[in-house]
């Protein structure tokens, strides 16, 4: 299951350097496949190891080998397939689910993994609405959550409220904790917990690999886990490698350099960056993988938030505000954008365009009837005109009331392709008559700003996705964590908002196939309309790959490394 979060840049990468020394249970059963390692690269560093409480890609990217939960994702097909969980049924209600945990299961520290860890995890953390967990946005129907009870050890029964159409799927979202390390931890303590300043011993999980050591600002070493459940056809034990070292690197140009120096085995390539990759494909014996439009959605929002800090002053200038919630505005900034000038100079052409907030390979869920999004000054001029905004004599756009149109645009500084995204953007804006501030902030600062202080106008960013739409809930939902325009609302702030809650709940909440896709259809439809995201576009999704990996299997809704544990290196 793949939840919408704040992604940092495409995905993870590696690079090769000399085996580690290290032992552990699957040295005894060890096949020629066994042995190498990986180095993969992260831009900035994780903000915490807490699967549970994480939102962004910068932190998944490291939890992402340590935690497993019940099932998983098929990279694929995109259906839901056993992982912690060997099998499963499901009533004649379609809303009584029973997992059966595979027999012998263990987390990476020997001790038993028992359908008890399994209750705690989701009743106690993710349940806990002192936790800042995301998942359970998406989890909660109608403002209901399952009943989890424990049968036996192996077993585990949820009761859901309604019908669940993906609940299969949606039970992989969380990463099962153990409750004899954390039941000391739970409540608003719990968002504390498997910080970045955790000794790596201490980060108990059930995934394929284990932390052995994080350096902050520098790299983590992870190792297999000795207890992963998996074997290979032959009864080998996985993970075939014996080392990932995960390097975090400054920014995008940084990793670039290091992958033409041989020093990076896999790459997550760029738009931006193709033509420098492509032509080195035989001297540098690797491949680039071509897989189509990105799942990921590429955006510029606004600032929505109408409440007040702590202090009592509001989190946006109320002269902006009554901007950034005109959706006419909006409409504005958004024929105002020439994405073809976005897509044919910085992407170099590759890409696809956007009409909506899924991607045409989404396949199945994506709104095929929605047009793509295009500049039209014209629209642009008259949506401003519409709202009251006129522009002067000295060709500066004002508001009715006289107040000049100006705002800070932000995006991180670790992503080449974003920054060079707002300078064209910046000058699309400019030419209506706005002012646009640009700063780029540091990734994890920025989503500070996001989802803590809210203290921004405008960004540049992305979401990851792909697979079921309702792992989009935490975004479209009013109360949802990743609402960023104005998240966790007590009651949705617009009639457009109230109708995407009741859009979410009609999408989840049968099993009839056609029926979610009519309601998702909708979904779509009017956050084109209302544009709380003006989306940009998809970029190409291509990864570099040296060739001398086996068992390396890219696809768009896995990435590069949805079967980390049956990479191996070539002898």
């Amino acid at each position: 299951m793949r939840k919408s979060t704040l992604v940092l840049a495409s995905t993870l990468v590696f690079f090769s350097c000399q085996p580690s020394e290290h032992t552990d249970g699957n040295q005894a059963k060890r096949s020629p496949k066994h042995g190498g390692t990986l180095v993969l690269s992260s831009w900035g560093g994780p903000k915490t190891f807490n699967p549970i409480v994480s939102n962004e890609s910068s932190s998944s990217e490291f939890s992402q080998y340590i935690f497993a939960g019940l099932t998983e994702t098929d990279a694929h097909t995109g259906l839901p397939k056993p992982q912690l969980a060997e099998s499963w049924t499901v009533d004649s209600t379609a809303k009584v689910y029973t997992f059966k945990l595979r027999p012998g299961l263990s987390f990476n520290d020997g001790s038993p993994l028992r359908a008890s860890d399994v209750v705690f995890t989701w009743t106690k953390l993710a349940f806990d609405t002192a936790v800042e967990c995301a998942m359970r946005d998406i989890l909660m129907v109608d403002g209901k959550l399952p009943q989890v009870r424990a049968l036996d050890s192996l077993t585990v029964e949820f009761r859901l409220p309604t019908v669940f159409g993906p609940f299969l799927s949606a039970a992989g979202g969380l990463q099962i904790l153990s409750e004899k390390r954390l039941s000391g931890k739970t409540g608003i303590a719990f968002n504390a917990a498997y910080g970045i300043d955790t000794p790596p011993d201490s980060l108990i999980g059930a995934g394929p690999f284990r932390l052995v050591r994080y350096e902050p600002g520098s790299r983590g070493i992870f190792v297999p886990n000795p207890h992963w459940f998996r074997k290979d056809s032959a009864g080998f034990a996985l993970p075939y490698l014996d080392t990932i070292l995960l390097t975090i690197v400054q920014d995008q140009k940084a990793e670039v350099l290091k992958f033409k120096a041989g020093e990076i085995d896999v790459i997550s390539v760029t738009p931006q960056d193709f033509p420098v990759i492509k032509p080195e494909e035989t001297q540098g014996n690797f491949t680039v993988h071509k897989l189509g439009p990105s799942l990921a959605k590429v955006f510029l929002s606004f600032n929505q938030n109408m409440d007040n800090d702590p202090k009592g002053k509001p989190y946006v200038d109320p002269v902006k505000l009554s901007w950034f919630k005109d959706a006419r505005f909006r409409r504005a900034i958004s024929w105002a954008i020439d994405r073809k000038t976005i897509r044919d100079i910085i992407w170099n052409g590759l890409g696809g365009d956007a009409n909506g907030p899924f991607s045409p390979n989404d396949k199945y869920w994506w709104n095929a009837s929605l047009s793509p999004l295009k500049k039209d000054i014209d629209s642009a001029q008259a949506e401003l005109s519409a709202a009251g905004f006129k522009k002067g004599p000295d060709g500066k756009l004002r508001d009715a009331k006289g107040n000049r149109v100006k705002f800070t645009l932000l995006t991180n500084t670790e992503n080449q392709m974003r920054i060079d995204m707002a300078g064209l953007i910046r000058k699309d804006l400019e030419a209506l008559g706005m002012e646009v501030v640009f700063v780029q902030v540091e990734f994890n600062a920025l989503v500070s700003r996001i989802d803590a202080t809210f203290d921004w106008d405008a960004i540049l960013l992305g979401l990851t996705g792909g697979g079921d739409p309702h792992f989009g809930a935490n975004v479209w939902k009013s109360s949802g964590r990743t609402h960023m325009w104005y998240p966790k609302q007590k009651t949705p702030a617009t009639a457009w908002e109230a109708t995407l809650d009741s859009l979410v709940i009609a999408g989840v909440t049968t099993a009839d196939t056609a029926a979610r896709k009519r309601a998702y259809d909708s979904l779509q439809s009017v956050v084109r309309r209302e544009l709380p995201y003006v989306y940009l576009g998809h970029p190409e999704t291509m990864y570099a790959i040296r060739n001398r990996f086996g068992n390396i299997q890219p696809t768009v809704l896995g990435g590069a490394l949805h079967n980390i544990d049956e990479i191996y290196v070539l002898k």
